[in-house]
């Protein structure tokens, strides 16, 4: 939460609450945290607000979990699918190549029809920008999803490590003084 408050333009309030508008519908479509934290820092690099930002958002991923008959029709169209062979949710950064991938060559009004198809307006103005980010290579925080989504990993990884040292510190010193007072018990 921290790390995507400091990668994004929101703050850790803003990140809260974010994370709590879009929790149970991220939950049920499978949707790590990671990942929505991902794309909530994203958006509000792009100008949203992070209570928009989850508001769109939930509203995608509640599009992707049910589908309209004309979404289904433009999905068919372009070979998307929002599942895998046992049914269950694709991971959001997969979802978002394989939208990029498959509307490749499009004209913009024409991805931006397909996309309102979709996901609704509100969906497709979460989706637009995740698109552009999930195609970023540039290394940079700021737009790439991979390099966003990356710091935020190894700042995890890093915090994890950190714990554990000092679990482990905690520990050790509490062993020490226990024999230290046994043996002072001992010459007692």
């Amino acid at each position: 939460l921290t790390q995507t408050a400091n990668l994004s333009n929101a703050s850790i309030d803003s990140m809260q609450q974010a994370l709590a508008t879009i929790g149970g519908t991220a939950k049920n479509a499978g949707v790590s945290m990671q990942d929505a934290s991902t794309a909530i820092g994203l958006l509000t690099n792009k100008g949203f607000s992070s209570a928009q930002a989850s508001q769109d958002l939930n509203h995608a991923l509640i599009q992707m979990q049910a589908p309209s008959a004309q979404a289904k029709k433009t999905m068919d169209q372009l070979g998307i699918s929002f599942t895998d062979a046992q049914g269950n949710m694709k991971s959001l950064p997969s979802i978002l190549q394989e939208i990029s991938t498959n509307m490749d060559g499009m004209s913009s009004s024409q991805k931006a029809e397909a996309l309102k198809k979709m996901f609704g307006t509100a969906g497709m103005g979460a989706i637009l920008p995740l698109l552009d980010s999930i195609k970023d290579k540039s290394g940079n925080t700021t737009t790439s999803w991979q390099a966003f989504s990356d710091q935020i990993q190894k700042t995890s990884k890093d915090g994890a490590t950190a714990t554990k040292s000092l679990e482990d510190q905690s520990a050790e010193m509490q062993q020490n003084i226990g024999s230290k007072l046994k043996r002072l018990n001992d010459n007692w």
